[in-house]
């Protein structure tokens, strides 16, 4: 499932640890940092073994989240707030 594309903000449901629940899915996850509801958001994505980048969203995408490195996500969770502009494209 793609990402949606837009201009949104970090929403005030941002938590650590998490977990991301849906239809076929249960993921435990230490950081997450939702931009549009609480449905789509950055968080870490230790499952993802092949690495971060590329085309592997191709064919080892999330259901519309951003993925993202450990370090990257805690980096993000622990400086920016609500209400952060978020940039997707």
């Amino acid at each position: 499932m793609p990402t949606p594309r837009g201009l949104f903000a970090i929403q005030p449901y941002k938590e650590s640890p998490s977990v991301l629940i849906g239809e076929d899915y249960e993921s435990p996850v230490q950081y997450w940092i939702p931009f549009l509801g609480n449905a789509y958001g950055l968080h870490d994505a230790s499952w993802q073994t092949q690495g971060f980048g590329g085309d592997l969203y191709l064919y080892l995408g999330s259901h519309g989240c951003v993925n993202t490195p450990y370090y990257a996500v805690q980096t993000l969770y622990n400086t920016y707030s609500v209400g952060t502009p978020v940039v997707v494209y």
